[in-house]
């Protein structure tokens, strides 16, 4: 099964997001995982990905200045990692700040994007440096080291 068969990606209110934080522990650790649990409590946009109605990934959204966008995690559970859950919900996110005017998008990127290089194309995914750099995404296409 792929991740688009049976995906689906929706907001998550402040009060169900304690349910997402098993696949913070899946997927983080030490200081990212307590990080992330603050985040997801206390920021202004989270999406999950949702499939067979059970959340299996999410992204974590905030707009900084007016047209600047911040995706501070993106997290998969194990069970449906390399299915390409992670790119559905980086490709919703840009989606999602090009439609509220959003020129620039910032993210801390880590395992879930691996080892990407920034390149311009015209593919329309979004890619980043290094799995611990902090930088513009950029439409591109992300290929592995």
């Amino acid at each position: 099964m792929t991740a688009k068969e049976d995906v689906v990606i929706r907001d998550v209110p402040a009060r169900e997001r304690a349910g997402l934080e098993w696949i913070l522990e899946e997927s983080f650790e030490g200081w990212y995982l307590m990080h992330s649990r603050r985040t997801l409590r206390d920021i202004e946009l989270v999406r999950a990905a949702v499939s067979s109605g059970k959340p299996v990934g999410l992204v974590m959204l905030k707009t900084l200045e007016g047209n600047v966008g911040y995706v501070y995690y993106i997290a998969v559970a194990k069970t449906s990692r390399k299915k390409g859950i992670g790119k559905l919900l980086l490709d919703d996110a840009l989606r999602i700040f090009s439609a509220s005017g959003v020129k620039e998008i910032f993210a801390r990127t880590m395992n879930p994007l691996k080892h990407c290089l920034r390149r311009k194309g015209s593919h329309g995914r979004a890619s980043a440096k290094s799995p611990r750099d902090m930088g513009v995404f950029t439409r591109s296409t992300c290929t592995e080291q």
